[in-house]
């Protein structure tokens, strides 16, 4: 089988989409699957590289990874439709595979329309764009603007709503799209998507890169890792970490990731003095996350929205505790005081709460820690995910299923 990967989010950016679309093109051409990438070309990149796959990286206006504004985009989508109407043009491909319902579905779908083919599109949906772009952009508390999101009433403001629209003609153009979680799917379904046209297709980890047995385990400070954008909720950790501060002076939280929210945490740990309790790692190369991981006594996803953290899975499968918030996809895979201990999103007291009690009960840490372990093994394990995108794969292929 020939396959096209699309993916505007890949190394050296980093996050769930940038570390799994490499895995499985990896793992596809090991099962003897031709694989080609079209993504961004960043600074210190080659234009072409040739693995076990083939990567194509087009021009980014900006050239740096974590920078991207409206031209950046703009730019991003033309180069990568070009790239994938060339390579159109030259191969005879089974099916193309973009990796978001944004800037790669619309570079996949304008590049196989310029080259006038009909290769069928699957597309994997990682979060909802118009109201991420509200998140970061609205000057409006997390909790308002997510309200007013979902209130059928709401009052959206236009140029969210052309999000909204474009994202909902990407989806319909799409052959299927892929959802990690049931949280996703239902928000297809809102915006009016046919169920036949979504497919419940989880994110794997890989378990022989996060393997606890290769690590020792430290237990030496609280880790957050991951982009750093105001969703994550990681003011009301550093909240936290100041309630705790007379009670645990001597509890350290470590926070490994860049984003453009940076600059605003590191004043508020400044305003809080916690300049002794709180370290930022900055950007941490995906293969050295498992190292961090193992070392930590806890890891911490205070996350306000997250349709399906892909960190999520790396944490259970290197057997560490991990707290995080009941919201979106998360719950499905992390049970209270089982697989994981869940929180009420935007609220540093029941942050706090839940550390001081992770932290106390070793217990309880170990207990989860397990449950997480052999929760991660049996459901999201490469193996098994492999063998659920090649039988979508066939099945569009052979266009049994899906039309």
């Amino acid at each position: 089988m020939k396959l096209l990967i699309v993916s505007a989010n890949y190394p050296p950016r980093i996050g769930g989409p940038a570390s799994s679309v490499p895995e499985l093109a990896k793992r596809l051409a090991e099962k003897g699957h031709k694989v080609e990438i079209v993504t961004l070309r960043f600074q210190g990149f080659p234009a072409r590289e040739k693995k076990k796959f083939t990567v194509h990286r087009v021009f980014h206006f900006s050239k740096k990874p974590e920078k991207t504004s409206t031209l950046d985009n703009i730019v991003s989508v033309i180069s990568m439709a070009l790239k994938v109407r060339s390579l159109l043009k030259k191969e005879n491909f089974d099916l193309i595979h973009a990796h978001d319902l944004n800037l790669s579905a619309l570079a996949a779908l304008i590049g196989k329309k310029i080259a006038f083919k009909s290769i069928p599109l699957i597309t994997k949906y990682t979060g909802d764009l118009s109201l991420e772009f509200l998140l970061n952009y609205s000057k409006e508390e997390f909790s308002k603007v997510s309200k007013k999101y979902n209130t059928t009433k709401a009052k959206i403001p236009p140029k969210f709503k052309l999000l909204d629209w474009i994202q909902k003609r990407l989806a319909l153009a799409s052959t299927i799209i892929t959802c990690p979680s049931e949280f996703q799917q239902k928000q297809l379904l809102k915006h009016g998507i046919p169920l036949k046209k979504t497919i419940v297709l989880r994110n794997a980890v890989d378990l022989e890169l996060f393997n606890p047995k290769k690590f020792q385990k430290r237990e030496e400070f609280i880790l957050y890792f991951g982009r750093i954008v105001s969703w994550k909720g990681i003011d009301y950790l550093l909240e936290a970490m100041y309630s705790l501060k007379s009670s645990h002076p001597k509890t350290k939280l470590k926070i490994a990731g860049t984003g453009k929210y940076l600059p605003e945490l590191m004043k508020k740990t400044q305003t809080f003095g916690l300049q002794k309790n709180v370290e930022f790692l900055g950007k941490i190369e995906h293969k050295k996350i498992p190292a961090l991981i193992s070392k930590s006594i806890l890891v911490a996803m205070p996350s306000l929205y997250d349709p399906f953290p892909h960190g999520m899975l790396e944490v259970l499968a290197m057997e560490k505790p991990l707290l995080a918030t009941k919201v979106c996809g998360i719950p499905e895979v992390i049970k209270h005081k089982k697989t994981g201990y869940l929180v009420k999103a935007g609220s540093s007291t029941e942050l706090q709460k839940g550390i001081k009690e992770l932290l106390a009960n070793h217990g309880l840490r170990k207990k989860i820690s397990k449950n997480g372990f052999k929760e991660v093994h049996k459901n999201y394990s490469w193996k098994k995910i492999l063998k659920e995108f090649l039988a979508l794969y066939e099945s569009i292929k052979s266009n049994h299923c899906y039309k």
